[in-house]
């Protein structure tokens, strides 16, 4: 069974459903793909639009915003010419484009009930028509993390709360996460075969 991964990260105004957004990142992963190799998607939607169509700022997260640093920030204050609406198209050719052949495609957040539900929300509201994706392409980078013993802390961004760095860095933490548990996974699959042999 053939699969394809896309680790998806986003930076908004908000951290509630309906927040706006200002970017979108997106990468693709796997076994045998260089870090060099891996395609990506780097969106920053305006927000005139969104407001427009009703998604809100929190002023506790703008707070936040002006504290960190000043790449952040920085990013943060620019914005591309792009309504959210094309952006979350964009994001639907991206996946289905990550595909690329493949049977199944997973889709990784740090967190799929923060990125994916945001995300969703958006596209609901702009009626995008369609779903953006499958309930069972959602995956937790969290989880796989805690399961191999790995923190994000261990995988620093190249430029922090910048969306294609974070889901690049993100890709490389479930990589390295993934190798991990099927190296468990496969060694105690010898060990048994060995004490049954």
């Amino acid at each position: 069974m053939s699969e394809a991964h896309v680790m998806l990260d986003i930076e908004t105004l908000g951290t509630r459903p309906g927040s706006m957004i200002t970017a979108i990142g997106a990468c693709t992963f796997g076994p045998g793909v260089p870090r060099a190799a891996r395609r990506t998607l780097y969106l920053r939607p305006t927000l005139d639009d969104q407001a427009r169509a009703g998604m809100s700022i929190d002023p506790a997260t703008v707070l936040w915003w002006l504290g960190q640093g000043d790449d952040a920030r920085a990013a943060l204050c620019h914005r591309d010419d792009m309504p959210l609406l094309s952006a979350l198209l964009s994001l639907r050719s991206f996946l289905l484009d990550a595909t690329d052949g493949a049977e199944h495609l997973q889709i990784w957040c740090h967190g799929p009930s923060f990125d994916a539900v945001l995300i969703e929300r958006a596209w609901y509201r702009l009626r995008c028509g369609g779903e953006p994706w499958s309930y069972r392409e959602l995956r937790c980078l969290r989880t796989l993390l805690g399961l191999a013993g790995l923190s994000m802390r261990d995988f620093p961004a190249a430029v922090a709360h910048d969306a294609l760095a974070d889901a690049m860095a993100q890709a490389d933490a479930a990589e390295v996460a993934l190798r991990i548990l099927a190296a468990r996974v496969f060694g105690e699959a010898q060990e048994e075969e060995t004490a049954h042999a």
